[in-house]
């Protein structure tokens, strides 16, 4: 759940929203198991609210293109979120078909 989704009084729905949730699957896929795996459901949403950073395992390596992916996708201010256009063109567009 984005930061801004759990008080969406402030700024309403946006498409980034959705972009930080596909993300978060993405990362639960590198490191193989859900983050913050030890704590129950509320108490996620509550480190999210609070905008503590996503807990990564030392055993993840990511590329230079995947901590470009991560820094992007889960800015914790809104605007500084990228958007679907600047992945496909500049991240994703990158990659071309190796390693993230």
């Amino acid at each position: 759940m984005a930061p801004e989704a759990t008080h969406p009084q402030k700024e309403g729905y946006n498409y980034k929203i959705d972009l930080w949730s596909v993300s978060y699957v993405v990362l639960e896929m590198w490191t193989g198991q859900r983050l913050w795996s030890d704590d129950e459901a509320i108490m996620v949403m509550f480190k999210v609210y609070q905008k503590q950073p996503l807990p990564i395992p030392s055993y993840v390596v990511l590329s230079d293109l995947g901590k470009e992916f991560k820094h992007r996708c889960f800015a914790m201010d809104l605007e500084e979120r990228a958007s679907y256009r600047t992945l496909a063109t500049s991240i994703l567009g990158a990659s071309r078909g190796l390693g993230i």
